[in-house]
């Protein structure tokens, strides 16, 4: 008997099943599923009687958008904070988030009025200006940056030029220019060369933004667990189905038990 099937048994409450010993993987299996159980009963009682919310959508479908914003609700915890579509979130309170759900676990374990930040990537257009140029004749963006060589993060914006017209601010780090990563200064002031006369680009960014989260309304907190449900129920269908195999395979014990005795007998 498989493992798993051993320990569904003992779970669903029939004891050991007949003609089969459990091993010792099978015995630390049964633990794990159990310890794993008691820690989920004990999460459960200590979870957030409210739930926080963020009040973003998210775009779904794409390979390489991991957590990406598609709308923002009005007056929620996201728009105070500055969240745009097309942001996108790249850690909550310092934790990576790989994936949509992982966002929304981390919302919902925290309660109404926490504060957290959160990592965002942001891609900007703004329109280089031939009246605006370094010592040594580059188009400027008008952004200087901190000592560090090697991350691009903002210091200070000059008045009047693209950086500043384009929204940029101190603390934002840039990451790629025209979608290829740079890294140093002097990878930026490459790219920056390479462009000679006054046109569009578009810079894609990292910014921290703290965000004071909000309550969830009811029809919200519905949305967020009709997930879990579905799950639930799924996993419900599975036991059943182990259940059933269960008491499929008893009989099948017990028919064989029978035949041995018989065979015994003559």
């Amino acid at each position: 008997m498989s493992r798993v099937l051993v320990t569904a048994a003992v779970l669903l409450g029939f004891g050991p099943v007949w003609g089969f010993a459990q091993s010792e993987q099978e015995r630390d299996a049964l633990h794990r599923v159990q310890r794993d159980r008691a820690e989920r009963r004990a999460d459960e009682r200590t979870a957030p009687s409210r739930s926080a919310h963020l009040g973003v959508t998210l775009r779904t479908g794409a390979a390489d958008a991991a957590v990406q914003v598609e709308g923002v609700s009005p007056k929620s915890a996201a728009e105070r904070a500055g969240l745009l579509s097309g942001d996108r979130i790249l850690a909550f309170d310092g934790r990576p988030m790989p994936s949509a759900q992982a966002l929304s676990d981390a919302v919902r374990g925290r309660r109404p009025g926490d504060e957290v930040t959160l990592l965002v990537r942001r891609v900007v257009s703004l329109e280089l200006d031939g009246a605006k140029r370094t010592r040594d004749g580059r188009l400027a963006l008008g952004a200087y940056l901190d000592d560090d060589p090697q991350r691009l993060t903002i210091a200070r914006l000059a008045p009047d030029h693209p950086a500043a017209a384009a929204g940029l601010l101190p603390g934002d780090r840039i990451v790629a220019v025209d979608g290829a990563a740079v890294q140093r200064e002097a990878d930026l002031a490459e790219r920056m060369r390479a462009i000679g006369e006054p046109r569009a680009m578009e810079l894609a960014l990292e910014r921290e933004l703290r965000v004071r989260l909000g309550e969830a309304p009811s029809e919200s907190g519905a949305q967020v667990r009709a997930p879990a449900l579905a799950d639930e129920r799924a996993l419900l269908e599975q036991v059943r189905a182990l259940r059933e195999e269960i008491e499929q395979l008893r009989r099948e014990v017990e028919r064989l038990r029978r035949e041995l005795a018989r065979s015994q007998v003559r």
